[in-house]
């Protein structure tokens, strides 16, 4: 995660020990007016539930149909529209 984040634009950082690096402050920490980006940022993943994801038995199988679907997207070998109307088919 950190290697990632440090050499691209990624910053949907969800493990809390990174926000407080360095090296991913140096890269990450924009103000856009209204103080720490990262900082904020962090704050949100402390005071986020771990039980976040819905509590039905089918969101393991969308969950993983919808991650296959941002890969398929992040590697190009769908748009991210096809990848997403497909991940949304297999789903319903």
């Amino acid at each position: 995660m950190k290697r990632i984040s440090l050499d691209s634009t990624f910053v949907a950082i969800t493990r809390t020990s990174l926000w407080d690096d360095p090296e991913i402050r140096a890269k990450h920490d924009y103000d856009y007016g209204h103080g720490s980006f990262a900082a904020t940022y962090a704050e949100t993943l402390r005071g986020a539930p771990e039980w976040y994801y819905p509590r039905i038995p089918e969101f393991k199988e969308i969950g993983d149909r919808l991650g296959r679907a941002l890969q398929e997207a992040v590697v190009r070998s769908k748009s991210p529209e096809a990848a997403l109307d497909d991940a949304q088919g297999d789903a319903v």
